[in-house]
């Protein structure tokens, strides 16, 4: 008896959809026109090839549609990622992106509430930022940067956690930098995190800035409770309060904010917010309520 020889099928291959060779390709783009930046700013310093050990890391991308009731609707774009350039290989990291210049140069915390959002985006424009960065120790880094058409600025910056228990946490971050427009300037923030559970957390974030042009301190303070339902989905409901004094107009504004996160596909993140604000000022004394709504994606590459 003959055995009959063993066929061997070749595996099922999976077909990808038209989603995924869209978020695949937009990925390879976006990445392709960091790695493009990244060596034409690296040609500038020597002549090694960018392929020589340099990378792009941290890079994401991330889209924005605003509204709030008496500022209209904004479309925003932010991005940010890290370089590592061979002809800059004794700098510890060269930092680039997009996003609005105030909060950049006082270093602002990076949770966006929706109302500071749409504060930026109705008051100044997006600005294209980059610099060189210096660790001093572990929680201490110096940076130079650029931002909008060659303004320059100076950080110093100073980080610090205390994990007080297992479910307590303290961070402190105080920067102080340096412009033309501003001078000296600082910011302080204290952050406090607390785990009630698993997947129900609540922080409290509190910042304030003060420069030698606006001596006035400007404060900012979010309490929030988040619940994580698994898989990065997450629902936040905030309270925020902001006081700050512009040529002798002291602004505040009162707000609550709920929003839900979750991912979309892959690497792309998703986030819905709606909120309810009710501002005040030196010259409208009188507290009128405002909706505002907001929607994000954001795609790492």
């Amino acid at each position: 008896t003959t055995a009959e020889p063993e066929v061997t099928l070749p595996a099922p291959t999976e077909t990808p959809s038209t989603t995924d060779a869209v978020i695949e390709s937009t990925q390879q783009t976006v990445r392709s026109t960091a790695e493009w930046l990244a060596s034409g700013i690296d040609k500038r310093f020597g002549d090694k090839p960018f392929s020589d050990g340099g990378t792009v890391t941290d890079g994401q991308i991330g889209l924005s549609y605003l509204k709030r009731d008496g500022h209209g609707s904004n479309l925003g774009l932010r991005f940010n990622a890290r370089f590592r350039l061979p002809n800059l290989s004794e700098i510890p990291y060269v930092f680039v992106g997009s996003d609005d210049e105030r909060s950049i140069v006082t270093d602002q915390p990076d949770r966006r509430t929706l109302r500071e959002q749409i504060r930026q985006r109705n008051s100044s424009n997006n600005s294209f930022f980059a610099g060189v960065g210096l660790w001093l120790a572990d929680s201490v880094d110096v940076r130079i940067g650029f931002r909008g058409l060659l303004r320059p600025y100076a950080q110093a910056r100073l980080r610090h956690q205390w994990q007080l228990t297992p479910d307590d946490l303290v961070e402190v971050r105080e920067t102080v930098f340096y412009t033309v427009k501003d001078r000296a300037g600082s910011t302080l923030a204290l952050e406090y995190q607390h785990a009630f559970t698993p997947d129900i957390a609540v922080r409290w974030l509190n910042a304030g800035t003060i420069t030698q042009e606006q001596p006035d301190l400007t404060v900012t303070s979010n309490l929030g409770i988040f619940k994580s339902f698994g898989q990065q989905r997450v629902l936040g409901l905030e309270l925020q309060y902001s006081d700050s004094t512009v040529d002798a107009i002291t602004t505040n504004d009162i707000g609550i904010q709920l929003s839900w996160e979750q991912p979309l596909h892959k690497m792309i993140l998703g986030e819905v917010t709606l909120g309810r604000y009710w501002p005040r000022s030196t010259t409208v004394p009188d507290r009128t309520g405002q909706w505002a709504a907001g929607a994000t994606i954001g795609l790492k590459f």
